[in-house]
């Protein structure tokens, strides 16, 4: 009886730290990609910018007359 019962204690044990690590693995690996979406967001934030100042300097600038 108490065999048996130390041998679920080492399943349940060893079960647990396998569970745990797949947690760890799936924990990084979302990190790893939020890290990566606030970087490409962050490069979009740039370009819209740039897009967006290229924008208002054409809407600036004077129109060209021809003079045919």
């Amino acid at each position: 009886m108490a065999r048996s019962h130390a041998h679920k204690h080492t399943h349940t044990r060893v079960h647990t730290h396998r569970v745990q690590a797949q947690y760890n693995a799936r924990t990084e690996a979302i990190s790893d990609r939020n890290s990566e979406l606030h970087r490409i967001t962050e490069q979009l934030a740039e370009m819209k910018s740039i897009m967006d100042s290229h924008s208002t300097n054409i809407a600036d600038a004077t129109p060209v007359v021809s003079a045919c």
